[in-house]
């Protein structure tokens, strides 16, 4: 009989320790910082473009439209965005066009050509609306720090240096946005 009851004893002294052991974590002080999600890996600052550090140069950019493919070939930066239904406003395209321009030719030194297009999205169904094609040698220093997307509805002051090629759907778009 004293058997079963050491045997009882070490049983209910093992469960009063799970559970004291439990309760131990109950114990610690709040702190607000301890619960967040901690970043898996933290951005690069890039001032010089590579496959490897692609993802690293876009990621914290304030784009207003939808970065669908980015590319990196030969001093050549191919950026793929498609309008978001939130900013199907041609405000968010000259916004996104400009904070991409200043990060190839302002931010990286060895981008030469920056192409872009912009893409509307209809039920699983990308249609073009334009491309742009820039190169560093068509800006200066200047003209990046004042790049600001135009205020209204039509097209900002650099919009030449950006050999824009509208498709037959974009320059409806714009001709709708505009109007309205």
């Amino acid at each position: 009989m004293a058997y079963w009851r050491r045997l009882l004893g070490l049983t209910a002294l093992g469960f009063a320790v799970v559970v004291a052991l439990g309760r131990l974590s109950g114990l610690e002080p709040e702190n607000p910082h301890s619960r967040e999600a901690e970043a898996v890996f933290t951005p690069l600052k890039v001032t010089k473009l590579a496959d490897d550090t692609l993802v690293d140069a876009l990621i914290e950019l304030p784009l207003a439209d939808q970065l669908i493919r980015a590319g990196w070939d030969h001093e050549i930066l191919t950026v793929d965005l498609a309008l978001s239904p939130s900013a199907a406003h041609p405000q968010s395209w000259w916004q996104d066009a400009s904070t991409m321009v200043e990060l190839a030719f302002g931010r990286l030194s060895n981008v030469r050509q920056l192409l872009l297009r912009l893409y509307r999205e209809d039920g699983g169904k990308r249609t073009l609306l334009v491309t742009a094609d820039t190169r560093r040698s068509d800006w200066t220093d200047g003209q990046l720090g004042a790049l600001e997307p135009n205020a209204g509805t039509g097209f900002p002051a650099w919009a030449p240096k950006l050999r824009l090629s509208w498709t037959a759907d974009g320059k409806r778009w714009i001709e709708n946005i505009t109007i309205e």
